[in-house]
């Protein structure tokens, strides 16, 4: 689910049997877990200068160390009603503890963290084309030292070779 667009269950697919959905929504913010409270979720928005559309908030498990709270077209939501475990992208923790970019590509969507070696920055950026995506990365190279950064790209990432004309050294997931 991409914010904006309308969702609906695939045929065949019954929503009672999914335990867990991945949001993929540009309305999303970490939150560390000592930070969050459930009654103040939809206030982690402003507080990052984010406005969301009249939509539904959900956050992922609230005993990890960051909580990801999004925010859900209501289509979306409703599909869903019992559904108890959110995730983002943005959750995701990479496997290397040096100086890491980690980059989830999602089409419109790029989730990017920056390691270094704790967390200095996670963000969902929207993206319409190749021109955006290397608007982001030079605004990115521009606050980090690219030679000693490692980018590891998620395994879904179809972007690979734009991706390496800017880092040395390019792992996927």
């Amino acid at each position: 689910m991409s914010g904006g667009h309308s969702f609906s269950v695939p045929e065949g697919i019954d929503a009672a049997s999914i335990e867990e959905v991945e949001w993929l929504t540009e309305y999303t913010v970490l939150v560390p877990k000592e930070f969050f409270s459930p009654d103040k979720a939809a206030s982690y928005f402003a507080a990052s200068g984010i406005t969301i559309p009249e939509y539904g908030v959900v956050w992922s498990d609230e005993h990890e160390p960051y909580v990801a709270v999004m925010a859900i077209a209501n289509d979306g939501r409703n599909a869903f009603p019992a559904l108890q475990r959110h995730t983002s992208p943005l959750l995701h923790i990479p496997t290397v503890l040096q100086p890491t970019v980690w980059i989830c590509d999602a089409g419109s969507l790029i989730y990017i963290k920056v390691y270094d070696p704790a967390l200095q920055f996670a963000e969902v950026v929207p993206v319409s084309g190749e021109a955006d995506r290397s608007y982001l990365i030079s605004r990115l190279l521009q606050r980090i030292d690219a030679e000693r950064f490692v980018l590891m790209l998620d395994d879904r990432d179809k972007q690979i070779n734009f991706y390496k004309r800017h880092f040395k050294t390019v792992i996927c997931e």
